[in-house]
């Protein structure tokens, strides 16, 4: 491999911070670079208090719903602001908090104490963080490399040329857009996973946003019980998000639906025995005409005055182009699977593209630097990966595990959680890497029980649903 001397981070949320974090510690690289489109650090847990709200229109691949902007002929250009929807709105509303508890949020390396002092009693959640303290952690660890910061920046397109990567860069600068290249040797994607809404293909609702505008959104949207008062609620999924805004708005919605295709895999008695809730399954189509929406158990049609869909996001690298990232490019791949990765972080064919935070996992945070460790190995010339061959049958071997389901691919369900950090930490010891420098250490035993307490609790406050009564009636 080619001497890598200049890192291109993409991204400054939680995994950003991670790779930052690895990359400079390892001293190896005269250039990292983090490039963030927003103002600030943070990413998904940025506060956008009153966001432009998009029709909830289906949006079922993100090569339709999130192309990446043409660049100007001859760079460097400036050109106006661009007005076209690039899914910058962080998803984080009022009440937010953590579903991982708070010593199993923190990274190893910098734990919340060390860089936020919030008292306990000033926390309206202390075993949970609220979405502004760990916007100020991860805004911290940022903070520890300021000068390696580019905010206010979108990379719209990444392009192999030999054995370099030329970034194309936009800056928003004021009414205008300032276009530019930047050449780097290696990419590490660290763009989160909660940009692009995935809003099912339910025939009949783009012409019932049509004719009740507004009363459909994604949960990305939404931000307070108050919209919502004394109105009848439909909400659409059964993951975290959705238990979430059930347990928010059961006593303040006068009716309230939820409408799932399966029971949550964490809490799969969730919605049993919830008085005033109707659980409906998945959904049929709408009427655009009169409001009506069908279910696919034949029950009777409910006419909520809301909609809200809970029903996750998008896998969407528009600045990638083929070969790689191809599931952003063709309608007909899976959207929430990114084939030809190994161990969720290198791109196969060329590891000078790897990407932290790619996974999701139930220890996401500390995975993260897992992984951002394990690419700064990689690209200083630390850690050696696998043969192309032992690489594909990773991936063979991960698809027999989730059964062919592309969708969960990217997914870790406790304790495989653990087991995949185990495996990125035997990798790391096995170079010499250095990973003490991040106080990266295999599962300790010490860490199970706060993991588990925090699961216990969640589960305990889900179960407490159903000790709560829905003011009026059901729908």
């Amino acid at each position: 491999m080619t001497s890598i001397k200049r890192v291109a981070v993409i991204g400054a949320g939680p995994s950003g911070a991670a790779a930052a974090e690895a990359l400079i510690q390892t001293q190896a690289f005269d250039v990292v670079r983090v490039f963030e489109r927003r103002a600030e650090p943070g990413g998904a847990w940025q506060y956008d208090a009153a966001p432009d709200v998009p029709p909830a229109d289906p949006m079922v691949h993100p090569s339709i719903v999130d192309q990446p902007l043409e660049p100007p002929s001859q760079l460097p250009a400036d050109t106006p602001n661009s007005a076209r929807e690039r899914w910058v709105t962080a998803p984080v509303y009022e009440n937010l908090t953590t579903n991982v508890n708070i010593d199993i949020m923190s990274y190893t390396h910098v734990h919340f104490s060390e860089v936020d002092r919030t008292p306990a009693a000033d926390d309206s959640d202390p075993m949970f963080p609220s979405a502004a303290r760990v916007l100020k952690y991860i805004q911290a660890l940022h903070e520890r490399h300021a000068a390696s910061l580019v905010l206010n920046t979108t990379l719209e397109k990444a392009v192999k040329h030999g054995p370099e990567w030329l970034l194309t860069l936009r800056r928003a600068e004021g009414g205008k857009d300032h276009w530019y290249e930047e050449p780097f040797d290696a990419v590490v994607v660290a763009t989160g996973i909660y940009s692009v809404p995935k809003i099912p293909l339910i025939p009949g609702l783009k012409a019932y946003n049509k004719t009740f505008p507004g009363r459909a959104l994604h949960s990305k949207y939404f931000r307070s019980v108050e919209a919502f008062r004394n109105k009848a609620v439909l909400i659409v999924g059964n993951g975290i998000t959705a238990l979430d805004l059930i347990r928010d708005l059961m006593l303040v919605t006068s009716s309230l639906a939820v409408s799932h295709r399966s029971p949550n895999w964490m809490y799969p008695t969730s919605l049993e025995g919830v008085q005033g809730i109707t659980v409906r399954s998945e959904l049929e189509r709408v009427d655009p005409d009169t409001g009506d929406w069908f279910f696919t158990d034949r029950g009777p049609s409910l006419r909520p005055d809301a909609i809200i869909f809970a029903t996750g996001y998008h896998v969407s690298f528009p600045f990638l182009q083929p070969p790689y990232a191809s599931h952003n490019h063709s309608p007909e791949a899976p959207a929430d699977w990114v084939p030809g990765t190994y161990l969720h972080t290198f791109w196969r064919d060329d590891p000078t593209l790897s990407f932290v935070g790619l996974v999701q996992n139930s220890v996401s945070f500390r995975v993260f630097a897992y992984q951002g460790a394990l690419v700064a190995a990689y690209l200083s010339g630390s850690l050696s990966l696998p043969a192309a061959q032992e690489m594909e049958q990773w991936e063979r071997d991960r698809l027999a595990e989730v059964n062919g389901q592309t969708a969960v691919f990217h997914y870790n369900k406790y304790p495989d959680s653990v087991a995949f950090l185990n495996q990125l930490h035997s990798l790391l010891v096995g170079a010499g890497s250095g990973a003490e420098k991040m106080k990266l250490l295999a599962w300790q035993e010490e860490w199970t029980p706060p993991y588990l307490a925090g699961v216990n609790e969640r589960k305990r406050r889900v179960d407490n649903l159903k000790t709560l009564h829905l003011r009026g009636t059901v729908l």
